[in-house]
């Protein structure tokens, strides 16, 4: 029977954690409350935070609509009759239409340098660079762009002629790599040539040698390899030979003089030494391809497109933020979903307060009520007074949408004045344009001190208090924890207690058995 007893007792210390768990889980409801309510207050934040950013990418775009400086619907393009020939394009925008007649005679090209041909497995500049004395026959200087580079090999004695060329590609190409690119040709199987590229185009980065003839006016390497001419050593030779189709002798691949582009604008000579040109014609940059057979033309025409993408993006920055503004403060009728700003009445009034204004007409800024512009007005004189005569339309849930493709594009190229001044917050008639009664309506909100702001700051102290009241939560628990396993400790001793108690009570009643 004592077993039995002692059982129960046994068993009773997993008991009692299982309570005191269950009871401090109970006690703690009130800090699950608080908790919940700190997710609330930073889901809040964080919306308030998404529709913030939205709204002040939205005012950079009402900047760029807003200024009349900003020419974001007069815009014309550049075209070219003959993009094989050569391309054109904007650097700034055109003001007006225009065209141009342009001939390209010459593309512009960079200067090759190459060395005769040798068989690949031969011998014979090792041996004819060293018949000669002195060690100044492996140094000689490139020139390329002003900069000049001092190449010098080591021994050569004995390596083959594919060798020797690639110590003088290592050499260049550690070097001079900044101006020249130097690599080894094999027009055939069994031979090699050195091929030294300038890497820019046009006469002016031409390669040049020099240091060529050796102390003893012997043969120099750079002789050999015919990038210059042995002339009996009197002086350096650039050997401006031009190669013949399949020539085995060293020379320049172009004539010095058909390095740099050449071209006419309008009658006019041009040349430059790279095929991309930019200074020709104010505004515009060409890029030359090839020579033409005929006078081409370079047509500057209304930039609808560009136009047309610019309204795109005030469209895709608009709904941008109604749609974030829309999913924040949203209530399911259904489930009774909310979204976290639905109980914040100024945001959902700032997604109508946009729709009106942008769907409105002009404000007349002469006539103030209560500090701010008077009601929509239409603007006498003004042919485009709203939205909906370029076309644009606003749909049920508040975003902005091109209803007339063909009337905005229309409007775009026939009258993009009027586009401007209907966005316009500075305009001549007195009148507060679209982009303007929008920055109104939004500076509200971004502004150093305004709503966003002073929300944000909201939270954070009502964040602040009740992480408090979780911290005194948690030490209540805690007291309240310590407290109830010390009763069970005073509980346990008891136990424990009668537990003695009836082991020697049971014990006596077995001696008198």
């Amino acid at each position: 029977m004592a077993t039995s007893v002692n059982s129960a007792l046994f068993g009773l210390s997993d008991t009692y954690e299982s309570l005191i768990a269950n009871l401090i889980t109970l006690e703690s409801t009130r800090k699950f409350a608080i908790e919940d309510q700190v997710t609330e207050q930073q889901s809040r934040k964080s919306a308030i935070s998404s529709v913030g950013s939205k709204l002040t990418s939205f005012n950079r775009t009402l900047v760029d609509f807003a200024s009349p400086a900003n020419n974001l619907f007069d815009l014309y393009a550049a075209t070219s009759s003959n993009e094989a020939a050569f391309t054109v394009s904007n650097t700034s925008k055109l003001t007006t239409s225009g065209s141009f007649n342009v001939e390209v005679q010459q593309i512009a090209k960079a200067d090759v340098r190459v060395s005769a041909q040798f068989s690949a497995a031969g011998t014979d500049i090792a041996t004819a660079v060293n018949s000669v004395g002195g060690d100044d026959e492996l140094d000689f200087d490139i020139t390329v762009n002003g900069n000049t580079y001092n190449i010098t090999i080591g021994d050569i004695t004995g390596l083959t002629n594919e060798d020797v060329l690639q110590a003088v590609v290592d050499e260049i190409n550690s070097n001079a790599s900044d101006d020249v690119q130097a690599t080894i040709l094999r027009e055939t199987s069994g031979t090699v040539r050195l091929s030294i590229r300038s890497k820019e185009s046009g006469q002016d980065a031409a390669i040049s040698f020099s240091n060529t003839i050796d102390a003893d006016g012997q043969t120099n390497l750079a002789e050999v390899l015919q990038l210059t001419v042995d002339n009996g050593g009197l002086t350096a030779d650039d050997n401006g030979s031009v190669l013949a189709p399949a020539s085995l002798s060293g020379g320049r691949l172009f004539a010095l003089g058909t390095l740099d582009a050449q071209f006419t604008i309008d009658g006019l000579s041009f040349v430059r030494s790279s095929n991309v040109v930019s200074d020709a014609i104010t505004g515009l940059s060409l890029t030359l391809k090839q020579t033409t057979s005929a006078t081409e033309t370079i047509s500057i025409e209304s930039d609808t497109a560009s136009a047309l993408d610019n309204i795109n993006t005030f469209i895709s920055s608009f709904n941008g933020v109604v749609s974030e503004i829309r999913s924040q403060t949203y209530l399911n009728g259904t489930s009774g979903e909310r979204g976290p700003l639905y109980k914040d009445r100024s945001f959902r009034e700032l997604s109508y307060t946009l729709r009106q204004n942008l769907i409105s007409t002009a404000l007349d800024t002469s006539i103030v009520v209560g500090g701010t512009p008077s009601n929509p007005i239409i603007p006498g004189g003004v042919e485009i007074q709203t939205i909906l005569d370029i076309g644009l339309n606003v749909r049920q849930d508040g975003s902005l949408y091109i209803e007339d493709q063909s009337k905005l594009e229309e409007v775009l190229r026939d009258n993009p004045n009027a586009v401007k001044t209907l966005f316009s917050s500075d305009r001549t008639d007195g009148y507060s344009g679209i982009a303007g009664k929008l920055q109104d309506s939004i500076d509200l909100f971004i502004k150093a001190d305004g709503l966003v702001t002073s929300l944000t700051t909201s939270i954070d102290e009502r964040i602040a208090q009740l992480n408090k009241r979780i911290e005194v939560q948690d030490e209540y628990l805690a007291r309240r924890e310590t407290q109830l396993r010390n009763q069970f400790i005073q509980l346990q001793a008891l136990a424990d207690e009668a537990t003695s108690q009836y082991q020697t009570i049971a014990s006596i009643g077995s001696y008198y058995s």
